[in-house]
């Protein structure tokens, strides 16, 4: 099955991108996104789809 989204085939790149999302989250609140973000909404996200290894 296809999917509208790319897989991400390499699992160092994915966790670098977790660290740095998180990374915003806590510590870069003047961020140009940061309005876009909902933190409680992020972090719930991110703890469901926790990597595993």
């Amino acid at each position: 099955m296809k999917s509208a989204y790319p897989a991400i085939q390499d699992p160092t790149y994915d966790r670098m991108r977790r660290t740095r999302f998180i990374a915003l989250l806590k510590n870069d609140r003047n961020a140009a996104v940061a309005p876009l973000l909902s933190v409680d909404t992020s972090r719930t996200l991110l703890n469901a789809t926790n990597l595993r290894g």
